[in-house]
């Protein structure tokens, strides 16, 4: 770290050696933290994909380079995607901050994110990230299909048994909002809604 910021001092532009904070054990931590997924999008991950980013950026505090709480796992598209937007980071939401959650800034319309309630910590995350691409709708109409096919099976065989949904089924289908889930806050909101 030290050597790092001596570095920095001379040359502003100077980026700290990604082998010392990126290296497999990191990752590893990280994936397991973040349920193997990209913690800026959802989207599951294999281990080797993720990149170890830095949540502030080095430009901007660079005596963070090193520090554990400033290390995100992400997936290469959210992190490039972060360094062409210009929305400071405390502008967007910090998805490792348990005081602000989420789903109070950001909603869904089918598998599209949006801003809730204008939110513009909402509007500027999903700028920042990109959030938007259409490769995350995508992925995420698919979940979306999913989920709608199992909501479809347990009500089929409500009718068919004349028996109420059982506790078994209901945790079930609240599988789908669970951190683990690929695209949880996606289905967090809509059970929200289902249960309005």
């Amino acid at each position: 770290m030290a050597a790092f910021l001596r570095k920095r001092a001379v040359g502003p532009s100077v980026r700290p050696n990604s082998r010392q904070y990126g290296h497999k054990e990191i990752r590893s931590v990280l994936f397991s933290m973040s349920h193997g997924k990209c913690y800026y999008c959802e989207r599951k991950l294999r281990e080797e994909d993720g990149e170890v980013e830095h949540f502030v950026g080095v430009a901007t505090e660079p005596e963070l380079a090193f520090d554990w709480p400033n290390l995100y796992l992400s997936c290469r598209s959210c992190n490039q995607a972060k360094r062409r937007r210009t929305y400071a980071v405390n502008e967007c939401l910090d998805p490792c901050n348990p005081d602000v959650p989420p789903e109070e800034h950001l909603t869904f319309d089918d598998e599209y994110v949006r801003p809730k309630n204008n939110s513009e910590a909402g509007r500027k995350t999903i700028q920042k990230y990109r959030l938007d691409r259409d490769e995350l709708d995508h992925l995420r109409v698919k979940q979306l299909h999913r989920f709608e096919r199992f909501l479809r099976m347990l009500q089929e065989k409500k009718r068919a048994s004349g028996n109420p949904i059982t506790k078994d089924e209901l945790a079930q289908v609240a599988r789908f909002g669970r951190p683990e889930h690929e695209f949880s806050l996606m289905f967090r909101v809509y059970l929200e809604a289902l249960n309005a």
